[in-house]
């Protein structure tokens, strides 16, 4: 742990990121497009806790940073970190059962087979600040504290230690996506930034690319495994495959990149047990791997199922909405 930098200096940081995105927002709303509504909003999922479980949503806000609760819960803002590293299904399978609910400066975990824990949030200027490893470039959050840490170790109950991080607003400086050490970040524009997302701070798919996966699997998966804020029911299998811009409720946003699958697919959301027979991954690689040569440098043999979002202007969301699209 360390020191926690300047709050004005990272508020400032932080806001001369939104305050650009601004006003390309501004931009952007003068631009004329040609709409296509194509199917509504079927379910948005709140994950408040990266790698935690989902909490379903009526109604949201689509924000810069991303999806916002109605009590202003901003998703994946918490973090479990392990050995100065920020943990993920992929490393933490157990994580998918944790359910982290935030409110009133307060939040309270619960798992199964352990007592839930409710801790206070701290406010800027009172945090103790960590430093972490996320995918490979640094971040920092607030420390939560020694009761979270025990809590958590009791849970995952493997000897070791951990903390729960906090990205706590006005201290802690989002990330713009360009900054990233990652072969695909020339995708996103200079102004987009996330918080303990990926790369970009939602992602949508359709519910029929579910449906057609399953057609090829000898076991269901459910939606929920593919961890997206939206899903969209009405449009074609794979159909954003082609989007370039969405426009949903009050919000617009715009496709920057397919998402890669990864080690966390295999993990059951309601068990949190890995597919020994490493589903859907291998069904996904015989008919989902990249279509162009661009899509093969950046992503291998990685299956691609949905798509990675940016937000060019904020607004509010609700299940039923009519999902607008512009395509390449």
């Amino acid at each position: 742990m360390v020191a926690r930098p300047s709050p004005l200096l990272a508020a400032a940081a932080g806001l001369a990121v939104l305050g650009a995105a601004a006003a390309v927002v501004v931009a952007r709303r003068r631009q004329r497009r040609s709409w296509t509504p194509i199917g509504t909003v079927r379910a948005l999922t709140l994950y408040p806790l990266k790698s935690g479980a989902g909490q379903p949503l009526q109604r949201g806000r689509v924000t810069l940073l991303g999806l916002r609760g109605g009590d202003g819960v901003l998703d994946r803002s918490l973090a479990v970190v392990c050995g100065g590293k920020v943990m993920d299904a992929g490393t933490r399978r157990r994580l998918v059962l944790i359910s982290a609910e935030i409110g009133a400066g307060e939040v309270t975990l619960s798992a199964p087979e352990v007592k839930s824990l409710t801790v206070p949030l701290p406010k800027d200027g009172e945090a103790t600040m960590m430093e972490v490893d996320l995918n490979g470039h640094p971040d920092s959050g607030a420390d939560l504290g020694p009761e979270a840490a025990r809590w958590l170790h009791e849970f995952f109950a493997d000897g070791k230690s951990y903390s729960l991080m906090y990205f706590l607003p006005g201290a802690v400086t989002p990330r713009r996506t360009s900054q990233l050490p990652h072969p695909y970040v020339h995708l996103a524009d200079p102004e987009d930034a996330v918080t303990y997302n990926f790369v970009t701070p939602l992602s949508v798919i359709c519910d029929a690319s579910i449906d057609e996966l399953n057609r090829r699997l000898a076991s269901p998966v459910t939606v929920h495994q593919f961890r997206h804020n939206i899903v969209v029911g009405g449009a074609a299998p794979f159909d954003d495959d082609d989007w370039r811009l969405v426009r949903v409720g009050g919000a617009q946003l715009r496709r920057v990149k397919p998402v890669h699958r990864c080690g966390i697919t295999l993990v059951d959301p309601n068990t949190g047990e890995r597919s020994d027979a490493m589903e859907p991954l291998r069904t996904l690689r015989t008919f989902r791997l990249a279509r162009t040569a661009e899509e093969r440098r950046l992503y291998k043999e990685a299956p691609l199922l949905g798509s990675a979002l940016a937000v060019d202007q904020e607004g509010d969301v609700a299940v039923g909405d009519t999902v607008y699209v512009t395509r390449d």
